[in-house]
């Protein structure tokens, strides 16, 4: 099993439909250890961009890649999720790997800074895995129960890590989200839960980080309704700030990050929101009026992030974006197909969200 890994990064043209004939793309992300684009399929399969021609089927059931992460430690190791199965491999030092299944699905894996991996698996808990050198591989489950539910954990975003110890925020759809502390040791990493947050109101579908330098710990979750909330230090500051924009269409699915601005995904549009996040570090949420770059397109289902670029899946291809140009420019053409429907800049107006009845105690404990 040879699966391609390199530091070469292709050019593509922004606006270009990226397609090929045998991989339907079902996933795009960056390796972050070398600023390589990788690409997950349909039918189970991944590979980069510049070595078009070489695939590795990964996923044991065939399914659908919803998800990639990688780790320096010991070396290049690398996690692939899908909705049935998540699989690690872990270099043997001789040209191979070796390989660690989990039978049951996830809904996308994350790397810690210690190099270890963390999965959600919905109902089931968190899955973690610690590379180690050989065969050996340990895999772990994390669940909690409230009052006797077991905890949704749908999405996840690493605030902060400084290589032993991480802050996860976990999205857990109606159950609120969950803020958790990964502990790293040398073979395994054990999670501890800091605050368990509810809001009865609200069904959370995404979380992103919005780390800078003055807020490491900065986030921005989104509701299914498509309201947007944001919090400074996601330990410290409440409320948090909750924005419920009047105007945005469709289901809410993506909310990213990327200098700055978010973009946001629902089954309608992609929306850009420029300076939205530094406007809030910053202190700088006033008026009445938020500025919102829209396009329509009922085609696309999922967005990712790369290099100052977002990637647009649609119908197995992806489309490249400037990040930069879909929020601040005036010209779609510049960027997109003629095929694809012009975009539209406009001042909504937004007021804070009347949902926002959080309880910010810890009420559990992990479940044995």
């Amino acid at each position: 099993m040879n699966l391609p890994i390199s530091s070469a990064i292709p050019a593509y043209e922004p606006g270009r439909r990226i397609h090929f004939e045998d991989f339907e793309i079902s996933w795009a992300g960056e390796n972050p250890l070398n600023g390589e684009i990788y690409l997950g399929s349909y039918d189970g399969r991944c590979k980069s961009f510049d070595r078009p021609a070489s695939s590795a089927p990964l996923s044991p059931s065939g399914e659908a890649v919803n998800g990639m992460a990688f780790s320096a430690l010991p070396e290049t190791a690398v996690a692939v999720s899908t909705r049935s199965d998540v699989t690690f491999l872990v270099p043997d030092g001789r040209g191979d790997w070796h390989r660690a299944d989990y039978d049951g699905g996830a809904h996308g894996v994350i790397a810690t800074s210690s190099g270890g991996f963390i999965a959600p698996l919905g109902r089931n808990g968190l899955l973690t895995m610690k590379p180690v050198r050989g065969a050996g591989q340990i895999l772990g489950r994390f669940q909690i129960d409230v009052a006797g539910n077991t905890i949704n954990f749908y999405k996840l975003a690493r605030c902060s890590g400084d290589g032993t110890k991480d802050l996860i925020v976990a999205a857990a759809r109606k159950d609120g989200f969950a803020i958790i502390e990964v502990n790293a040791s040398e073979d395994r990493i054990e999670l501890g839960l800091s605050h368990f947050l509810r809001n009865p109101g609200l069904d959370i579908v995404d979380i992103c980080s919005l780390a800078s330098p003055d807020w490491p710990r900065a986030v921005a979750w989104l509701g299914v309704d498509r309201s947007i909330h944001l919090s400074r230090d996601i330990l410290q500051a409440r409320p948090f700030k909750s924005l419920q924009i009047d105007g945005l269409r469709g289901k809410a699915y993506t909310v990213l990050h990327d200098r700055g601005h978010l973009f946001l995904l629902t089954s309608e549009a992609v929306y850009g929101f420029p300076d939205l996040a530094s406007r809030f570090l910053s202190g700088e949420m006033r008026g009445d009026s938020l500025t919102v770059y829209s396009h329509y397109s009922k085609e696309y289902d999922d967005i990712y992030l790369h290099q100052n670029h977002l990637f647009l899946g649609k119908h197995g291809d992806i489309y490249r974006v400037p990040s930069e140009s879909f929020p601040i420019g005036r010209d779609p053409e510049s960027w997109q197909e003629n095929s694809e429907p012009k975009s539209e800049f406009v001042e909504v107006p937004w007021e804070r969200s009347s949902k926002q009845e959080w309880s910010n105690d810890l009420l559990i404990t992990p479940a044995a």
